[in-house]
């Protein structure tokens, strides 16, 4: 009886020296052993046809083949079950890709705490559940087109160095990254038509354009602690947002200011317009326009002396 693989990472890339090949040719080889131990007497381009349900990215595609071929090395073995370090039990990943799957409702990572790279759940139709919560860091993290995604909770996430994007997750009602202080790139969010709760009370700072966008069902942005945000703040299409809170934000020259569309109370705009003004902002861009945003007219006499100056200054369209 043949000996049991020893399934650690390391101990497979040293025992598979001797069989490299160049990258097309060792594929051909995996495809046609595969084949060989299934016993499946297609043709090439019959099997290419059949295995088209399981198109993942490279990366997932290569640890997905790699744990079969250690279970299948190990059934006839005396070895047990592989134990491959891949999977929910990791406290650390370079990158973590789930795309197009159509199998699964949930996924959950309980001991993820750093993913160096990106966090990518795409188009994951069935995901209704995703479960992260000792995720702390990230580069970037995508969870995009996943349409059965009701919550989306990252309680420990504090860091993200890239992007943050939730975006067409048409079922989604809560987004509670409340842990989360620092986005270095964009945090963009839109499309999320059912979102009635947006966590995002801890964010301080987003180095790129801070997006919540067709939010059509959310009444209040907490955006409490927020202090810079580096190019644009963007909340069109918020049809019925009525209150925003940005007390500690100081807006910076040439930003793109635009809450068009919402039901913004007399309050929220009046906080936006003085927090415009005490930044000494001369260049910006602000559209507070449209929907039944409170207008000019509704505004107390402060309000109304900081709405008179960014018109003035030709920064400034807002309702009469």
């Amino acid at each position: 009886m043949p000996e049991a693989i020893n399934c650690d990472p390391a101990a497979i890339a040293a025992a598979s020296k001797c069989f490299c090949f160049p990258e097309k040719e060792a594929n051909a080889a995996i495809a046609y052993l595969l084949a060989q131990i299934a016993g499946d007497t297609s043709t090439p381009a019959e099997l290419a046809a059949k295995a088209k349900c399981y198109c993942f990215n490279e990366r997932t595609s290569e640890a997905v083949i790699t744990y079969l071929l250690c279970q299948i090395a190990n059934s006839g073995g005396g070895g047990g079950a592989c134990q491959v370090t891949w999977g929910p039990d990791v406290t650390r990943l370079g990158d973590l890709y789930l795309d197009a799957d159509q199998t699964n409702t949930s996924f959950s990572f309980p001991t993820l705490q750093t993913v160096d790279l990106d966090v990518a759940i795409y188009a994951c139709l069935l995901l209704q559940t995703l479960s992260m919560p000792a995720l702390t860091t990230a580069g970037r993290f995508f969870a995009n087109n996943n349409i059965a995604l009701a919550t989306l909770t990252l309680p420990a996430l504090t860091t993200v160095g890239g992007d943050f994007d939730a975006n067409s997750c048409t079922a989604l009602t809560t987004l509670n990254v409340g842990a989360l202080t620092t986005v270095g790139g964009d945090f963009a969010a839109y499309v999320c038509t059912a979102l009635t709760t947006l966590n995002v009370g801890a964010l301080t700072m987003v180095g790129g354009t801070f997006s919540a966008n067709d939010f059509t069902a959310l009444t209040t942005l907490d955006l409490g602690a927020l202090t810079t945000v580096g190019t644009s703040f963007l909340a069109p299409g918020c049809t019925n947002l009525v209150q925003i809170l940005c007390g500690a934000w100081v807006p910076t020259d040439s930003t793109t200011i635009t809450i068009t569309g919402a039901k913004l109370a007399k309050s929220t705009v009046e906080l936006i317009l003085r927090r415009l003004v005490l930044a000494g902002v001369a260049l910006c861009v602000v559209d507070l326009s449209g929907g039944t945003n409170a207008g000019v007219a509704s505004l107390n006499a402060q309000g109304q002396i900081d709405a008179s100056a960014l018109i003035l200054s030709g920064q400034l369209t807002i309702n009469p």
